[in-house]
């Protein structure tokens, strides 16, 4: 099964390298089995701005398989990257098995409470659709589940709590000297944080190399949207030899 799924990673690594094109989807679609339930196909036809195939293979899934693992999940992170944080979130809070006890006693409110999820890539998703509602109290807790998160709420809120900036720094800090390995990707968020960002970027070109799969949106992730002007930045997306459709889905265009 560990195979299967790092198989199914790899089928996105020749667009995160810079070989896009059809090829790319058709090896995308073999390795997923020609399923178009199946994320990665999904994923795919996003990044290329095949968007509204994307949206249908979304909702395919949602209709046939309700139950596996994820499914309920995919549409907040489409929805985000599509630039819908609220309608994200609204969506994705109902997932939650605790999120219905919380309304019965009418305490719920964006911001004020937190609404627990069993998965940490969930969390993670809350913790991004958090700092795009600027809620970052409550991304904090979520932030958790990635280091670099962890950073980037920290230094948020610099200007309202004390220490906070003092408090992401020294966390870097630690996870620059951790002998652990640690996220590319993470690591890429918390230098953007802090403003170390040439370091941003040669994480991101690091996290492409390697073939992480969140790359096959680097033109898409609000998060990233600071790093859009850097040099560095947009040649990481070149590489990505993008067709016209999937160059126009960059939102905002750079």
């Amino acid at each position: 099964m560990a195979a299967a799924r790092g198989g199914r990673c790899r089928a996105l690594l020749p667009l995160c390298l810079g070989q896009g094109g059809a090829g790319v989807y058709d090896r995308t679609a073999s390795c997923a089995g020609g399923d178009p339930r199946a994320f990665l196909v999904a994923a795919f036809l996003l990044a290329v701005g095949r968007t509204e195939e994307a949206k249908q293979s979304v909702t395919f899934r949602e209709n046939t398989t309700p139950k596996a693992r994820f499914t309920s999940y995919l549409r907040p992170v489409f929805l985000y990257v599509l630039r819908e944080p609220k309608a994200a979130y609204d969506n994705l809070t109902l997932q939650s098995p605790f999120f219905f006890d919380i309304v019965s006693r009418f305490e719920y409110v964006c911001g004020d409470e937190i609404v627990p999820f069993d998965d940490w890539p969930v969390e993670i998703l809350m913790a991004l659709l958090c700092l795009a509602l600027d809620q970052v109290k409550a991304g904090m807790r979520y932030a958790q589940a990635f280091n670099g998160l962890v950073v980037t709420t920290r230094w948020a809120v610099g200007n309202v709590y004390k220490d906070a900036r003092e408090a992401a720094l020294s966390f870097l800090a630690r996870l620059e000297t951790e002998t652990r390995w640690q996220s590319p990707v993470s690591l890429a968020l918390a230098y953007m944080a802090v403003e170390r960002t040439e370091e941003a970027v040669a994480k991101l070109k690091e996290a492409c190399e390697i073939g992480n799969p969140l790359m096959v949106w680097l033109h898409l992730w609000p998060v990233f949207d600071s790093l859009r002007d850097h040099k560095g930045f947009r040649t990481l997306i070149r590489r990505m030899k993008l067709p016209k459709a999937g160059l126009a889905a960059r939102i905002p265009s750079a």
